[in-house]
């Protein structure tokens, strides 16, 4: 290589094709796949090969030069031979889908067969109903402990409540429950029922204690509870699953399907049995056969329906969970004193026109004194108390329990200043509040007495000392301020706090949204009127707004009467409980529900909501939102049917649920 020339590689060119030889023939190239290829049409395989004769050399001259011969002939003299002509080559693929397709086949069937089969061969294997029942019944009656979460429907006011309890087979018991729109821990023991909850549930469960016992662990009674735990254990759930029943029993005696309750719980699958004595069974649908849900009328201390989902602890779990609660309870806490004034060691002081200190003995029982607290004075221009000239207050004497002190009172009011000055005679009289059973909430006392509301032909001395909690002084305040008299205002609040829903009404009535028509007197506030409250309490925390319970006046001054008024958004609500426990049964109730929304007294513009409360006993109690309207069509309900009301709601134990006509077809 030259100096200075690098040895780079170069790429690669092709050489020229060498020029053929003229002498020398060469065979045709095969058709490549781009080349059309000619019809080939074979000869016949009998009909040989017609040769044409060799060339004959001129004389005198030599032969030509021999190609190599393509194929060796035997012959005397050599000969050209055309090659063989390239015939197409077909080539057969096998055909495999029908194969599969058999394979595909015998899998879809197998599948089929399994998902079918096994089904049918179990429901054509599967015992009868009853014999269902029994063997769930049986296998339940032997467990250590049970986890029940429920409900109870009160039938006197129609209340609920839920718990999520824990029972052992020997009725001990734990667990919370909610009511009232509160929540409650609870212990059960062999004699005695130990709470711990907050306001509402105590002003629901037992307003007495309401002050003193928010976050406490107090002692109850058995009876306390609307659920009577000591009849839940595993072998009283069992036994009451059996009553009425025979095995391999008919008619009477036998369990059969319960139509509209549903067929899954949480997430198992369950068949519901209606029971001989009219009670719910909800048993898994496959064996092994065991209780997962009931409802019924036990279980209970009061008139009404419970119902239940039920599964099955170890005795370890339990005692655990029981253990635990039982750590925290602790002692219970010393009940706070009652003070109650001595009428005749009344004192007065000084006293002239400008003001007047008047002071009365005031004794302590054994409770707690810690709490401080106040007394309120009462100056009238009668005995009785009912026309007030003067008022005032002072802080309670610090007293140990069982003692007494006095306490002094001066009033400096205006009412007092003109009252005096005439030099008129007055009366006087010393209320000391319990703080820790009424509050301290000497603003709503004092009104309530400048109002000449509490008066001794209301109520007595000992009364105004003792009634409580707190919200009973707030709510009947705002009744009177809604043009109640003081005898029905107290005898009202005395209903609602009664009939558990003091917790329910009270914000409501102090906040001015609630109004009670004082043309429905106390009964408006009795039991039987819980479901209005709720509702209204339901409506409150929705869109808030004006609500009235009772009757309402509209603006130009008609009165009209009803149960519950959504003056805001211009509707008067009927509710209506759902209490039958059928499809039947609820098909019936439904055209006399629409009825009495229907007739219900609508002041002008205002539009007719129906809501519907299922009751644990309704198949609609166990609904989510995506079931209710499917079953109410079920039941024979049409959209048609809501001609003239403007909402239908029907609240089962999730919640509301609306429902509208076109949901129904």
């Amino acid at each position: 290589m030259p100096e200075g020339e690098q040895d780079t590689p170069k790429p690669d060119v092709p050489a020229p094709a060498a020029a053929p030889d003229p002498d020398v023939s060469v065979p045709a190239a095969a058709p490549g796949p781009d080349v059309p290829v000619p019809a080939m049409v074979p000869e016949p395989p009998d009909a040989p090969a017609a040769a044409s004769p060799p060339p004959q050399a001129p004389s005198g001259a030599s032969p030509p030069p021999q190609a190599p011969a393509m194929m060796a002939v035997p012959s005397a003299a050599p000969a050209v031979v055309a090659p063989p002509p390239v015939l197409p080559v077909v080539v057969k693929r096998r055909r495999r889908w029908p194969l599969f397709a058999v394979i595909a086949g015998v899998v879809a069937l197998a599948v089929i067969g399994t998902a079918v089969g096994i089904p049918l061969y179990r429901k054509l294997t599967a015992p009868p109903p009853t014999e269902r029942v029994l063997a769930a019944a049986a296998a339940l009656a032997t467990a250590p402990a049970l986890h029940l979460t429920g409900s109870v429907w009160r039938a006197e006011n129609g209340s609920f409540e839920t718990f999520d309890a824990r029972v052992g087979a020997d009725t001990t018991t734990a667990g919370t429950i909610s009511i009232g729109g509160g929540r409650a821990d609870f212990l059960v023991g062999p004699r005695l029922v130990r709470l711990r909850g907050d306001r509402r549930s105590l002003l629901a469960i037992e307003p007495d204690v309401a002050e003193y016992g928010v976050g406490t662990w107090l002692e109850l009674e058995p009876a306390t509870l609307n659920v009577a735990f000591s009849e839940l254990t595993p072998r009283n759930v069992a036994n009451r699953m059996r009553d009425g029943l025979r095995a391999n029993g008919s008619g009477k005696y036998a369990a059969v399907p319960a139509d509209g309750f549903p067929t899954r719980l949480g997430r198992t699958a369950v068949t519901p049995y209606r029971l001989p004595t009219g009670r719910v069974a909800f048993v898994t649908a496959d064996a092994p056969y065991r209780l997962v849900g009931f409802t019924g009328k036990f279980g209970i201390s009061v008139e009404g329906e419970l119902t239940a989902e039920i599964s099955v602890l170890t005795s370890k779990r339990f005692a655990t969970d029981y253990a635990t609660q039982e750590r925290a309870a602790g002692e219970a806490p010393t009940q706070p004193a009652h003070y109650l004034p001595d009428p005749s060691s009344e004192k007065r002081g000084s006293c002239d026109k400008r003001f007047c200190a008047e002071s009365a003995i005031v004794s302590a029982d054994g409770g707690d004194t810690a709490r401080p607290g106040h007394v309120v004075g009462l100056f009238s221009s009668d005995a009785a108390g009912k026309h007030v000239v003067g008022t005032c207050q002072a802080k309670l004497p610090t007293l140990a329990p069982n003692g007494s002190g006095r306490a002094w009172c001066t009033t400096t009011s205006a009412s007092w200043r003109k009252w005096a000055a005439d030099g008129k005679t007055f009366w006087f009289r010393l209320i000391p509040l319990s703080p820790g059973w009424q509050g301290d909430d000497v603003h709503t006392v004092l009104h309530l007495l400048g109002t000449g509301a509490l008066n001794d032909d209301v109520v007595t001395g000992y009364q105004l000392s003792s009634t409580g909690p707190g919200e009973f002084f707030g709510v009947m305040d705002s009744l009177v301020g809604q043009g109640w008299s003081a005898a029905a205002a107290w005898q009202a609040t005395t209903n609602l706090a009664d009939s558990g829903a003091l917790g329910i009404a009270a914000p409501m009535l102090r906040a001015g949204t609630l109004s009670v028509d004082p043309k429905a007197g106390p009964g408006a506030l009795e039991a039987g009127s819980l479901p209005f409250y709720r509702e209204a309490r339901r409506r409150y925390e929705a869109h808030g707004g004006k609500l009235a319970v009772g009757g309402y006046t509209d603006p130009s001054g008609t009165h009209h009467t009803g149960h519950l008024y959504d003056v805001t958004r211009r509707r008067v609500v009927t509710t209506v409980p759902l209490t039958a426990d059928s499809m039947r049964g609820l098909r019936s109730q439904w055209p006399d529900a629409v009825e009495r929304c229907r007739n219900a007294n609508a002041p002008e513009g205002f539009g007719r909501d129906l809501v519907l409360v299922a009751t644990p006993r309704s198949p609609l109690y166990w609904l989510g939102a995506d079931d209710v309207a499917r079953t109410l069509r079920a039941a024979g309900v049409a959209g048609k049917d809501l001609a003239g009301i403007a909402a239908l709601t029907v609240v089962t134990r999730t919640g509301a649920v609306a429902v509208r006509a076109s949901d129904l077809g």
